[in-house]
C-alpha cells in the first residue's frame, strides 16, 4: 500500500514482465528509481505453478542494480539457517546449496559420501527406483507438503525401512516403521537465522511431555549404538561446532547470544567476506506461458497441516479450498459463484466451488495449494467448468 511503483502480472507472465522492466519505455520511471540505489530485493517463488528459475532471474537482475542486495524469501522459518548448515540442498535466490562447511569437512576428512546433498525430490525418486533403501523423516510430511505427493507416497512405501522423528502421526509418519517422539516448539533450544542473516537464540520454555527428547539427543544416542559418536552433548556444544566448521558463524557463541547486544541477535557475516553461501545464477532462457488463463497455485498462510490441525485456535483459520477468479471472468464464463469445478493434478482430482476474488487480474485463476482438498494437484493441473465438462 505504500509502494511508489507497483507492477502486477498474470501468473506465467513473469519472464515477459521482467524483460520489459529491463528494457521497455513504459517502465522508465521504475528503472530510474531502481537506478538511484541502494536496492534491497526480497525475492522468492510466487507460486508452485511458476517456473522456479524466475526467482533466480529476478535475483540476477537485482544483483546488477546499484548497491544491490538480495534477501531470499522462503516459505518456512529458518530455511536460511538450514542452508548455511548444508542441510537443505535447494536453490534460493542469493544462496547456493553447497556451504563452505561442506568444503571444510572435505578438506579435513576427504570427499563426502556420494549422494550427500540430494534434494527432497531426488531422495523420493531414489527410494522409488530402489537406489535408496532407508529413509529418516525429521519433522516433515512429504506426502502433504511436497509438490508431487504421489511421488512422496510411492517413495515412502517403497523404502525398506522408515524411521520418523515427530510430534504427530501425520500422513507420512503414519507409514513409518518406527516413530520416535521428539520435543517441539517451546520445548527445544538452539538458534535460528532469518532472511537478513541475523542469528538469534531460541530458549527452552517448557519441558517436553513424557519421554520425548531433543532430536539431536536421539540422533547422538543412535550414533553411539551404531559404534559412532556425534559429540552432541548439548545445544551449546552443537553451537560451538557450528562456529568451527561454518566460517560465517565464527564468533557466534552461545554466551554472545545470551548477553548484551547478542540478545537481539548477531548479524552475519561478523567478518566481511565470510558468508558461506554466494549467489550463482541459473542458466537457461525463460519463456512466458501463453494461455487463456494463468494458474496461480499458491500456498495459504494457515493451512490444515498437522500442527495447525491439532491446535484448536489455529484450525479454524485455514480457508476453504476453491477456485478463485475475479467477478468479470466469472461473468464472462457464464457461471455462478459456487458452481462446481474439477481440478485435475498429478495424483488425483478435486471438485471445488468457484469463488470470486476481485484482487485477481483478468486471466488469473487462483487455487490454494496446501490444503487437504488440493494436496494432490502438484504444479501441473487442468480445470473443467463442471463435472465431466470440457477442459
Amino acid at each position: 500500500d505504500v509502494a511508489t511503483h507497483k507492477v502486477r502480472y498474470r501468473p506465467g507472465a513473469g519472464p515477459d514482465v521482467l524483460r520489459e522492466i529491463a528494457t521497455d519505455e513504459q517502465y522508465d520511471e521504475i528503472r530510474t528509481a531502481l537506478g538511484e540505489g541502494p536496492v534491497v530485493a526480497i525475492v522468492g517463488r510466487t507460486g508452485i505453478g511458476e517456473d522456479p528459475r524466475l526467482a533466480e532471474a529476478v535475483a540476477a537482475f537485482a544483483r546488477e542494480l546499484p548497491g544491490g542486495k538480495i534477501m531470499p524469501l522462503a516459505r518456512r522459518a529458518n530455511v536460511i539457517g538450514a542452508l548455511d548448515m548444508g542441510l537443505a540442498p535447494t536453490l534460493l535466490p542469493g544462496r547456493v546449496s553447497e556451504s563452505s562447511a561442506h568444503q571444510e569437512i572435505e578438506a579435513a576428512w576427504g570427499p563426502l559420501p556420494e549422494g550427500l546433498g540430494r534434494n527432497a525430490t531426488s531422495i523420493l525418486e531414489g527410494l522409488s527406483d530402489g537406489e535408496l533403501r532407508a529413509l529418516v523423516l525429521v519433522g516433515v510430511d512429504p506426502i502433504r507438503d511436497h509438490s508431487e505427493p504421489k511421488l512422496a507416497a510411492d517413495g515412502i512405501a517403497a523404502a525398506e525401512f522408515v524411521v520418523a522423528f515427530d510430534h504427530f502421526l501425520n500422513d507420512s509418519v503414519s507409514m513409518a516403521d518406527v516413530v520416535l517422539p521428539v520435543e517441539g516448539f517451546a520445548e527445544v533450544e538452539g538458534t535460528v537465522t532469518n532472511i537478513e542473516g541475523r542469528v538469534q537464540k531460541v530458549n527452552r520454555l517448557i519441558p517436553g511431555p513424557g519421554q520425548t527428547r531433543a532430536t539431536w539427543s536421539v540422533l547422538d544416542d543412535l550414533a553411539r549404538r551404531m559404534g559412532g559418536d556425534l559429540g552432541a552433548t548439548s545445544a551449546a556444544a552443537i553451537a560451538k561446532e557450528i562456529a568451527t566448521v561454518a566460517p560465517a558463524y565464527r564468533g557466534v557463541s552461545w554466551d554472545a547470544l545470551d548477553w548484551g547486544d547478542g540478545r537481539e541477535g548477531l548479524l552475519l557475516p561478523l567478518d566481511e567476506g565470510d558468508q558461506p553461501l554466494e549467489y550463482i545464477p541459473v542458466d537457461g532462457k525463460l519463456a512466458a506461458v501463453q494461455a487463456r488463463f494463468g494458474l496461480h497455485l499458491g500456498r495459504v498462510l494457515y493451512d490444515d497441516g498437522v500442527k495447525a490441525r491439532m491446535s484448536p485456535s489455529l484450525a479454524a483459520l485455514a480457508p476453504d479450498a476453491a477456485v478463485y477468479l475475479n467477478a468479470a471472468e466469472v461473468s464472462a464464463l457464464g457461471v455462478e459463484p459456487g458452481a462446481p469445478v474439477i481440478v485435475e493434478g498429478d495424483a488425483g482430482s478435486a471438485e471445488l466451488p468457484i469463488a470470486i476474488d476481485n484482487s485477481l487480474g483478468n486471466g488469473a485463476v487462483y487455487v490454494p495449494a496446501n490444503l487437504a482438498a488440493t494436496k494432490a494437484l502438484g504444479g501441473s493441473v487442468a480445470v473443467a467448468l463442471e463435472p465431466g465438462g470440457d477442459t
